[in-house]
């Protein structure tokens, strides 16, 4: 149950980042397009924090390989003559799996806030029918 030590900060500080993220996004006034777009990449950043998580594999040197990324699922250590594996708990491994979900989603919405900062992209995004209504008597 070690493993709730480094996934449960990482899947609370990813969902905080994300409410933070999808708050600062809802608040402009963006085409519908530009929602969709930030949709499909968060569909996208999804489905590469699953696939990272199964598939990913990476060496620490000669002896120890990891599974999963960032938060690895499994460790796989030479023994000798043969791959042993360590693997967590059930529970902790879905733990692990959300955090690298949120993780990934988390990193896109960062990303894109980031870039609707910039004003050329931003005026491109924004839904200026809102703003461009006349005040006063009409």
């Amino acid at each position: 149950m070690k493993g709730f030590f480094l996934s449960g900060p990482v899947v609370v500080a990813s969902i905080i980042v994300i409410y933070f993220g999808c708050r600062r996004v809802s608040h402009l006034r963006l085409l519908s397009s530009c929602y969709l777009g930030i949709a499909c990449a968060t569909i996208a950043a999804a489905v590469v924090g699953v696939l990272s998580s199964v598939l990913f594999e990476y060496g620490l040197g000669d002896r120890v390989r990891m599974q999963g990324f960032p938060i690895p699922l499994a460790v796989l250590v030479w023994e000798s003559d043969r791959w042993t594996d360590f693997v967590p708990p059930r529970v902790v491994q879905y733990a692990a799996i959300l955090a690298n979900v949120l993780t990934f989603i988390a990193a896109v919405l960062v990303l894109i806030t980031l870039v609707l900062r910039i004003p050329r992209i931003r005026n491109k995004c924004e839904n200026h029918t809102l703003t461009d209504i006349p005040r006063g008597n009409v």
